[in-house]
């Protein structure tokens, strides 16, 4: 499992969440209101 994290436009933190697959958490981008930048997070 990896954490992503959902950024705005100006790469400032708006959720941090677990997934599976790298293709679930583009999917759930969706979701998150003004995510522009979604990246893994440094463990």
């Amino acid at each position: 499992m990896t954490t992503y994290r959902y950024l705005d436009a100006d790469r400032n933190l708006l959720e941090e969440k677990d997934f599976e697959t790298e293709q679930d958490a583009q999917e759930y981008r969706l979701s998150v209101l003004g995510a522009e930048h979604i990246e893994p997070a440094d463990e």
